[in-house]
């Protein structure tokens, strides 16, 4: 199937509210990512590509006209995860639209977003986790419509039916006015409660899945490894002289992160843990990358930060030299390891678990010990 999401981004920009462009922006990328069935017709293709950038044209236009056309392809194509998951989010983007003059006139775009996302659950495809995301949201906003219908059963049921479903801003939902008088009932307040509690198992079961399964792959990982030349000579912030030829013969992570990002922030006191763990058998770089005025406004920064979360660990400044040398370099953080021998041995993108984390150590020492 050619790539046809992508196109609408175009009408959402133009005509819907700037979060949906993001989400949307999203769900494009992780559809471009799914493989497609090779033995589509290619007239169908084209067929189905061009009626959706008829749609686009026709939202731009009028939102309901265009609305009406990618209706009319989802009943045409409704095992497609991409249709579904666009009519999905431009039903929600209506809804929005709407409901900024009369909330309870955006109620019915709302129910049938639910009923897409409801549908799209039962098509049996795999749902990525930004789409389970959006149609958890999208269950939530009709049962904000049930309670602003003043439907109080529905909206409980299908509250909980989003929560179940992996929506969980419990302080959004605890307080949300769209629930009027129910806010204060306690079944309300228990079904929270509930659900919260709730939420974390959920949360831990899906953590644990994914660390057996990120343990189950490491090892064939690191073999299909393909290193690449790195090296530093710098200073660390007390201004001694730290260099990665210094701290051979350890297993050393170099983590390029920044004090103004969140994930890299939240991955700290796992590497403090870390270094506690371990001692001197690893060490630890953390090259700081400041959205500062200077570099004494970025040492301060850093060393308030230090202090704050009781670093153990060499930290030094980064820098565009430093970051070139990582070839596909995303986004902060990024954490090298490196073996004993000075050899690049595994690199990754976004914040890990401290599981994580020490699964990469003790397989790579592992490995030099054999």
């Amino acid at each position: 199937m050619k790539k046809i999401y992508l196109f609408l981004l175009v009408a959402i920009f133009a005509a819907a509210p700037s979060w949906v462009t993001s989400t949307l922006n999203g769900q494009a990328t992780d559809t471009e990512k799914k493989e497609r069935v090779e033995d589509q017709d290619e007239d169908q293709e084209d067929d189905l590509e061009e009626r959706m950038g008829e749609a686009i044209r026709a939202y731009r236009e009028d939102a309901d006209d265009g609305l009406d056309q990618f209706r009319a392809i989802y009943k045409d194509h409704p095992d497609e995860l991409g249709v579904g998951m666009t009519l999905l989010q431009v039903l929600q983007a209506r809804g929005s639209q709407v409901i900024n003059e009369d909330r309870a006139a955006g109620n019915p775009y709302f129910f049938e977003s639910a009923k897409i996302a409801r549908s799209v659950l039962d098509s049996g495809e795999e749902i990525p986790p930004p789409a389970m995301a959006q149609i958890a949201s999208a269950v939530y906003n009709a049962a904000c419509s049930y309670g602003v219908d003043g439907e109080k059963d529905k909206a409980m049921t299908v509250l909980e039916e989003a929560f179940e479903l992996g929506f969980d801003n419990f302080d959004l939902a605890s307080e949300d006015s769209d629930f009027g008088d129910l806010l204060e009932t306690d079944e309300f307040k228990k079904l929270i409660a509930d659900q919260r509690e709730a939420n974390k198992v959920r949360v831990a079961e899906r953590e644990a899945k994914a660390t057996a399964e990120f343990k189950e792959n490491l090892a064939g990982e690191l073999a299909d490894f393909e290193s690449f030349d790195f090296d530093f000579e710098t200073q660390n912030m007390d201004g001694d002289d730290l260099t990665l030829e210094d701290l051979q013969g350890k297993l050393v992570i170099v983590d390029f992160w920044g004090t103004w990002c969140p994930p890299c922030r939240a991955e700290v006191p796992s590497y403090v843990k870390l270094k506690k763990e371990f001692g001197d058998k690893i060490e630890i770089v953390g090259f700081a990358f400041e959205r500062a005025d200077d570099d004494e406004e970025a040492y301060d920064n850093v060393v308030e930060f230090m202090e704050e979360f009781d670093i153990n660990y060499e930290c030094a400044l980064g820098d565009d030299a430093l970051r070139e040398l990582v070839p596909d370099f995303r986004g902060y953080p990024t954490t090298l390891f490196i073996d004993g021998k000075g050899t690049v041995r595994f690199k990754k993108t976004g914040s890990m678990s401290h599981e994580k984390l020490e699964m990469i150590v003790n397989a790579i020492m592992g490995e030099e010990e054999k």
